[in-house]
């Protein structure tokens, strides 16, 4: 089932995510309960006097790309674990630019390449045969790529990307706005970099974060985006998605949403045909409609 916080996140058994953010902050609690629910009357003090549209609308963030600079340590993080395990596997920039702009989630990548190239032996034994050794495989060398990147971003590998933060700030303090994030990363990578980006408090101001675990299947399935709409309580067309790669556009649009394209360095030549805006990055952004 689902519990609503006064004023604060979604929270659903089902998202381990939001889950996990209450256990770091159990003080937050009465504070929010003070703070977050004025937020919610200033929303309702607007629509009420006429301001802007009568219905809620969303903003919702892509993670990687979009919010953080951190697509070259996922790859890094994977050939570092290949060649833990023993892999004869190493995915070149050109490549993993091609994966990701193809599949999304670690775990479909892996189970792409290795249906395509053969399942490799490893350190974990021979090459495995049957599905349930394939899932095996997959599972223990996505957990160790997964405490691999965690370590990057705590070294201070990651950084924002040009203009999010800024734009992140002024869609929380807008009260007509509801805010979230929808990331293929598993839960514990993309807290780990949502954390080191924007804060602890910042993200405590975002009504829903919904994450790879959280779903049955990853972009460029729109899921995540219709759960989202589903969860914040704000039509499919009244919200709007930023994203970075052809994968995550068809997602969106799938899901019925508007999408708006931050292109990096490995997406920028990607057909982006059906987005409202294509720029390099967030500075550029005109969110000013939604």
């Amino acid at each position: 089932g689902c519990i609503m916080r006064a004023g604060g996140w979604i929270l659903c058994g089902v998202i381990a995510v939001t889950c996990s953010f209450d256990a770091w902050l159990p003080k937050q609690r009465e504070a929010q309960a003070l703070v977050l629910p004025q937020r919610r009357q200033l929303r309702t003090a607007r629509f009420a006097s006429g301001e802007g549209s009568l219905e809620p609308r969303a903003l919702i963030l892509d993670c990687d790309g979009v919010i953080a600079d951190s697509e070259h340590l996922h790859r890094e993080a994977y050939n570092e674990v290949f060649a833990e395990f023993g892999l004869d596997t190493s995915w070149s920039k050109e490549y993993y630019d091609e994966l990701q702009n193809k599949i999304g989630g670690g775990k479909p990548k892996m189970r792409y390449h290795f249906g395509i190239h053969g399942w490799p032996a490893s350190s974990l034994g021979p090459a495995p045969k049957e599905e349930a050794d394939q899932d095996k495989l997959i599972d223990a060398l996505q957990d160790r790529k997964t405490e691999i990147y965690r370590k990057y971003v705590a070294d201070g590998r990651s950084s924002a990307r040009p203009g999010i933060v800024e734009l992140i700030d002024t869609s929380l303090d807008r009260p007509d706005l509801k805010t979230a994030i929808c990331s293929a990363g598993t839960r514990e990578a993309a807290q780990q970099v949502l954390m080191a980006i924007l804060g602890e408090e910042r993200l405590d101001r975002f009504d829903l974060i919904l994450l790879g675990d959280d779903v049955s299947r990853k972009k460029p399935d729109p899921l995540i985006y219709r759960l989202a709409s589903e969860r914040l309580g704000v039509a499919l067309s009244n919200c709007a998605v930023v994203e970075d790669s052809k994968i995550g556009l068809e997602a969106a649009l799938a899901a019925g949403m508007k999408c708006y394209i931050t292109y990096t360095d490995s997406t920028e030549g990607q057909d982006f045909g059906g987005a409202v805006q294509v720029v390099a990055d967030a500075t550029k952004l005109d969110l000013i409609n939604i």
